[in-house]
């Protein structure tokens, strides 16, 4: 089994390297995301729920989905707040909110608009949302402190974070795809820019970071949800290899036979979860939700 480094096991991690924006802003990445963001969508639907359950949204909320890549959940969230209400998802990536734009206009949604922006420096007005959402951003922000006071800076008094994170990487989904790259290449940990994605798979960290930023009623829990891929196996394996943007230099790397072992073994993998339809492999995420109070920070 593959590790993570202690260092992303503590409950307060330091900041480890995070990837590179290159990897998010590629013209590869964007060509993945456009051929299969309906797929994905899908597939990911029971984080999606379980996430906006945290947020308590309803009609006429204004709201803001920070790491939107191509519209998930943003398209969503749409859908529950309203023709009355409005929601901003925001990126780094110029190709995935291209792709979000897409899909929004091909579903007809008017209350979604999309933008370039950092979660370090929002270009918004104090209180200009009733909520933020966050679905497997969190994690890679540089500098998270930052991030969270712009985060409640933007957020009206008394208004509700909601924050997916990944749980540790011992689970099935990790195990049977970068696991089994790692193995190839002889290595027993993650190295520090990919272990990243799971700083705060232990409860507590997260937690703490909001609590010091002058959120109130912080509450997570670690559910598990499952990633729905409708296809086979390989189908399955296919749709990771495409889009492992973030693997890729690994995947480079390995001589055609070795390849090829990899692919038999992430689809074996996949075939464990597969009931005939679809792919289903268990997660292990963190949720979390937290009230911006309305004490003053110093």
């Amino acid at each position: 089994m593959v590790t993570p480094p202690a260092s992303a096991r503590k409950a307060t991690p330091p900041a480890p390297e995070a990837p590179s924006s290159a990897i998010w802003t590629s013209d590869e990445r964007t060509a993945v995301l456009r051929a299969h963001a309906v797929q994905h969508a899908t597939a990911s639907l029971e984080e999606t729920e379980a996430l906006l359950e945290v947020a308590e949204l309803r009609a006429g909320l204004r709201v803001l989905d920070i790491a939107c890549g191509p519209g998930d959940p943003t398209l969503e969230v749409a859908a529950r707040v309203g023709p009355g209400g409005a929601v901003t998802g925001i990126d780094i990536s110029p190709g995935a909110l291209d792709v979000a734009r897409e899909r929004a206009d091909r579903a007809r949604i008017s209350n979604a608009r999309f933008q370039c922006a950092n979660a370090e420096s929002l270009p918004f007005p104090d209180g200009a949302f009733d909520r933020v959402v966050s679905r497997f951003g969190f994690m890679f922000f540089d500098d998270l402190p930052r991030a969270l006071a712009e985060v409640r800076r933007v957020l009206r008094p008394d208004g509700r974070l909601a924050v997916m994170v990944w749980g540790p990487f011992d689970q099935p989904y990790f195990q049977h795809t970068v696991g089994v790259l790692l193995r190839h290449r002889g290595q027993t940990e993650l190295p520090a820019d990919r272990a990243v994605q799971f700083r705060y798979a232990t409860p507590g960290g997260l937690e703490s970071q909001l609590g010091a930023a002058g959120f109130s009623h912080v509450q997570g829990r670690t559910l598990h949800p499952k990633w729905v891929w409708k296809g086979t196996p390989e189908q399955a394996r296919d749709e990771w290899i495409g889009s492992a943007v973030y693997n890729r230099p690994w995947i480079d790397e390995l001589p055609g036979t070795e390849r090829t072992k990899v692919w038999e073994e992430i689809a074996d993998g996949f075939r464990a979860f597969f009931d005939g339809d679809s792919v289903r492999v268990p997660l292990t995420v963190r949720v979390l939700s937290a009230v911006r109070s309305n004490a003053a920070q110093s």
